[in-house]
Parts: C-alpha cells; sequence; structure tokens
C-alpha cells in the first residue's frame, strides 16, 4: 500500500503520511474500500460531520513517556495518557512493533510513533490495535458512538441490530443480505451519528469477514435488539430500557471523561428519535417476517 493515504469511516478521515522510508507499512484487508470511498467520495455530498486527522507516521520511542504525561487508563494491551497541554496518546502495549498514537485536544493532527527497531518479519499497520479506542474518542467528542452491533442498509432505510456476543448479530446481517439484498454496513462493529438533524449508522472496517462491511451510511429507522430468551417475535421496548442496554454494549471511552456528557445528551435524545424493540426469532426462517 502506498502511503501517504486516506481512510474515510463515517465521514471522519485520517490522512496517514509516513515520514520513514524504512517502515514495511501494509492496510487491513478490509480498509480498502474504505480508502477508496475517502478518494472517490465527492466533497459537496458529504452530510455535515466531516472532519480530517492528519497523523505523520514516524520512527521514535513510543514507550518512555514525557515528563508531562499522565496515565489515565492502563491495561494488559494498551493505555491512555494525557498531557499537560491537552494532548492525548494512545498505546498498544501488544502490537509488534510497539505504536503509539499523539493527538492534539481538536483531533485535526497527531504522531504516530513506531519503534524501527523492533524485528518485524511481515508489513504491519501502526494503527492496528488502537484504531478502534482513536475512533472512539474522537467520535465521543461529538457526542457519537461505536456501537457493538451489526447494521444493514435495505430499501434506503438503515437498521441496527444490537446483542451480546453470540446473539446472533452477523447471522441476521448474513440472511438479509442473502434473502433481500440488503447491504451489509457492518456485522460486529458500527457507528452511530447524530448529523443535521437526523441520525446515521455507518459501517467500519473493523470485522472478522472483510466481506461483510460497507463505508455507507445511511439514516437509522429503528435499532433492534436481539434476545433469544423472549419469545418468538419483535416488541417495543422502552426507551430507558435501550438505553442502558446501548451503555452495557456500548464503546463507550470513560477513561476521556470530558465527552461522557456529550454521550449522554445525544443518547437522550435518540430514545426520541429513533424506537427501539426486542427480536427474536428461529433460526433457519426468514426474519424480515419479523422485522417488518
Amino acid at each position: 500500500m502506498t502511503y501517504p493515504l486516506w481512510v474515510s469511516i463515517a465521514h471522519l478521515s485520517l490522512y496517514l503520511q509516513n515520514n520513514d522510508t524504512h517502515l514495511n507499512l501494509s492496510l487491513p484487508a478490509g480498509h480498502q474500500a474504505f480508502t477508496e470511498y475517502a478518494s472517490t467520495e465527492e466533497q459537496g455530498a458529504r452530510v455535515g460531520g466531516s472532519a480530517e486527522l492528519r497523523l505523520l507516521i514516524q520512527n521514535g520511542d513510543p514507550v518512555s513517556p514525557s515528563t508531562d504525561e499522565k496515565l489515565v487508563y492502563g491495561s494488559k494491551t494498551w493505555e491512555f495518557w494525557r498531557r499537560r497541554d491537552g494532548k492525548i496518546s494512545f498505546l498498544a502495549l501488544t502490537q509488534n512493533p510497539i505504536c503509539k498514537v499523539t493527538v492534539d485536544p481538536t483531533f485535526s493532527h497527531g504522531d504516530v510513533f513506531v519503534d524501527a527497531t523492533a524485528p518485524v518479519r511481515r508489513p504491519f499497520y501502526p494503527l492496528e490495535y488502537l484504531e478502534i479506542r482513536l475512533f472512539s474518542a474522537w467520535l465521543a467528542t461529538y457526542g457519537d458512538l461505536l456501537l457493538h452491533a451489526s447494521a444493514i442498509a435495505l430499501n434506503g432505510k438503515g437498521y441496527c441490530f444490537i446483542g451480546e456476543s453470540g446473539a446472533g448479530k452477523s447471522t441476521l446481517a448474513r440472511e438479509l443480505m442473502n434473502r433481500h439484498g440488503a447491504v451489509v454496513l457492518g456485522e460486529d462493529q458500527v457507528i452511530l451519528r447524530f448529523l443535521e438533524g437526523r441520525y446515521w449508522i455507518f459501517g467500519t472496517p473493523w470485522h472478522l469477514d472483510s466481506t461483510m462491511c460497507s463505508p455507507r451510511g445511511v439514516p437509522v429507522d429503528e435499532i433492534i435488539f436481539l434476545d433469544r430468551s423472549l419469545a418468538t417475535g419483535r416488541k417495543p421496548l422502552p426507551s430507558i430500557e435501550g438505553t442502558e442496554r446501548i451503555l452495557q454494549t456500548g464503546f463507550i471511552p470513560y477513561y476521556f471523561n470530558e465527552t461522557i456528557p456529550f454521550i449522554l445528551e445525544n443518547l437522550s435524545r435518540l430514545a426520541r428519535y429513533i424506537p427501539y424493540s426486542t427480536l427474536s426469532y428461529p433460526l433457519g426462517e426468514d426474519p424480515w417476517s419479523f422485522i417488518r
């Protein structure tokens, strides 16, 4: 893959410039459509909320923090740091090579530091383990959310299916694609945004099956919670219960605490705009007959 390149996800665009020609960089298979979408999409046709983050990839020490950095959140796989000047950093501890992304408070520019001395025998994508964390925080500055969900576009409308792992989100999306020609926006992780007075659902490239995703976005018609413990059928769900389930399953960057009020405000509005329901259907039957 030739750098620089654009990656556009839910109208948030990364511009990646490689400043070290010795780094053997690549792009995950699922990202290809999102790169083509970024290069061909007409700027004038974009909905509001478009933004651009320019990242410079360079050789550097990703592990040693600067003297003014403070650890806010840490796990065995990644860490979130904050500096006095407002810049924030995401550090991937288990990636090979270890990488760190530092961005300014407005998410307009930043740096990707890669340990170029580490022995790497394969081409790699420097944001491989950090991109989801980066986008989750970036979206949160608008109050928007990355959801653990599948979503489809059918007849110009968007349907979002939320459920725990194993609830059948991927199976449902595949069934609607095969039976009714639905466009699968994502089988496991999708983005919900409030743009120009409407809620939109967008596909992401972060899936096990890179063929089950699309860079498209469509207005949301309904949010449906999959629950096989219920009786067969689709039933309305009170808005407060739907909001609780989203908070339990969504990628909420609680460590980025100043964004939480924006997210809560957005979810409060979402419950007034979009109907919630639960769905349980027998495997092997056409789920659309229950949804419609």
